[in-house]
């Protein structure tokens, strides 16, 4: 695996389909309860089949990420995107951590702490952003470019037929989907099994 550098962008999971099949697409974030400062920042999303670049075909929501509410200034809800996991109230008037964080200025996908862990709603140590597409057969590769990567030590992006259980990511049984390569220093999951 080769570590990604903030701001660049990262070819992490190739895949080949088969058929037309609907797959979930995401990042999931264990954030442990004694966590005081982790992030990751998804500046922007792209997928590429057979070396073109379908992310407007496919992925709504993949660049100059949008929000779905405009209540606070920095903090919000992505549009198009599923948020599970992570919600962590802010005292001062920048809202509620759901998935949106526009700390640099323009809105970018966002999972993370900066000591505020003892706020959150829910179980962080299972944090995931994902959405589900149905895609044609073809070769595709799932990347992104990363405003931040922050102490992220336990992170995974993904491909799956089925939600992965991020939980039982070090089991490597085989998979359906075939062909995957990994650039990040996340791990990168494939139908619920670790393939980098």
């Amino acid at each position: 695996m080769v570590t990604s550098k903030t701001g660049g962008l990262s070819k992490c999971c190739y895949f080949t389909l088969e058929e037309e099949t609907e797959i979930c697409l995401g990042w999931s974030v264990s954030i442990g309860a004694a966590a005081k400062e982790k992030s990751i920042r998804v500046s922007r999303v792209r997928l590429y089949k057979d070396s073109e670049n379908v992310s407007a075909d496919y992925l709504k929501n993949y660049d100059r990420i949008q929000r779905k509410d405009i209540n606070y200034p920095r903090f919000g809800v992505p549009q198009y995107w599923t948020v599970e996991n992570f919600n962590v109230p802010q005292s001062n008037g920048d809202g509620i951590k759901l998935g949106i964080d526009k700390y640099p200025g323009y809105n970018t996908l966002m999972l993370g702490v900066w000591n505020d862990r003892a706020s959150a709603v829910g179980d962080l140590s299972k944090a995931r952003i994902y959405k589900k597409v149905t895609l044609p057969a073809g070769t595709y590769y799932f990347g992104a470019s990363y405003q931040a990567l922050y102490k992220i030590g336990h992170g995974f992006i993904f491909m799956s037929e089925t939600l992965p259980e991020t939980n039982s990511a070090e089991v490597c049984p085989p998979f359906l989907l075939t062909t995957v390569f990994c650039f990040f220093s996340f791990k990168c999951l494939m139908s619920g099994s670790l393939v980098c």
